[in-house]
């Protein structure tokens, strides 16, 4: 008889011999760092944008609207204000850069930890140092091409609504 379950049975039967028998601990832990390392959002798949569209909750304490507030004193204070903002804006993007190299080493520490049915960490961390670094600029060089892209995107449909509204208006 043909059984759907016949083809994927023997992938079963290893993926619970490795999970569960033995049972080890210290590899669950192991392994479970590994997919701590790669984030999230690659883990599951989460989306990682926000959604930030309702604003109605940017009012201060005393009622005032906070934005308006942030604007003022950003006027007021415009070296200040670039500074902090550059520094913020370095930060955000020293910490993406570094969340990014941990995710790609601990993909491929995932990934060696459950070929070999182990929970190593320091020897795949130095085993797979330069496939995890051409992962991580690879992975940067589509980041920048997707922003890149999405970019233009975003211009072109910006440039047609005002052709839109310039067409209504005049």
């Amino acid at each position: 008889p043909l059984s759907v379950l016949a083809p994927i049975a023997p992938a079963i039967e290893r993926t619970r011999r490795i999970l569960f028998t033995p049972f080890h601990l210290d590899k669950w832990l192991r392994l479970g760092f590994c997919a701590f390392l790669m984030g999230p959002a690659q883990l599951w798949n989460l989306p990682q944008g926000n959604d930030h569209s309702d604003k109605s909750n940017l009012k201060t304490a005393g009622g005032e609207d906070a934005l308006a507030t942030l604007l003022s004193w950003v006027q007021q204070n415009p070296v200040l204000s670039l500074t902090i903002g550059s520094l913020l804006i370095l930060l955000v993007l020293a910490l993406a850069l570094l969340f990014t190299w941990l995710s790609s080493r601990g993909r491929l520490m995932l990934l060696d930890g459950v070929v070999h049915n182990r929970g190593a960490i320091l020897a795949p961390w130095k085993e797979y140092r330069r496939e995890a670094n051409s992962l991580f600029r690879g992975r940067l060089v589509l980041g920048l091409i997707s922003s890149v892209a999405r970019s233009e995107e975003h211009t072109s449909e910006l440039q047609s609504q005002f052709r839109i509204s310039y067409a209504v208006f005049c």
